[in-house]
């Protein structure tokens, strides 16, 4: 009986611990684009804090759309790249708790440096 009561316990203070926390990620959504306005797929998206820590990547569906679930709230530098175009860095960011931050990137050619 002591052992059921303490579990019980247990459970109750662990339901609101988590309760109480409440959410502390929010979600980074957005298109990426070429130079003719079309969506481009298989585009690879680096989010990192603007502090240059908890790098992530992912990479664009065949509408251009990518999506990062889960990104703890702060302030992120975000680029996308496939093959020899690249955006800008988009700086500081903000991902708030329970939110979804659009952000869509525009690719450029990056002429080769040779």
């Amino acid at each position: 009986m002591r052992r059921k009561i303490v579990c019980v316990l247990a459970i109750s203070l662990l339901a609101v611990a988590i309760a109480a926390a409440g959410p502390y990620t929010g979600k980074i959504a957005g298109v990426v684009v070429g130079t003719n306005n079309r969506p481009v797929a298989n585009a690879d998206v680096v989010i990192e804090r603007s502090d240059g820590s908890h790098p992530l990547a992912t990479r664009t569906d065949a509408n251009g759309r990518y999506t990062v679930n889960y990104v703890l709230r702060g302030y992120y530098d975000i680029r996308a790249s496939r093959g020899d175009s690249a955006s800008s860095w988009k700086h500081n960011v903000i991902v708030k708790s329970g939110k979804t931050t659009e952000v869509n990137l525009r690719l450029q050619h990056i002429p080769s440096s040779k």
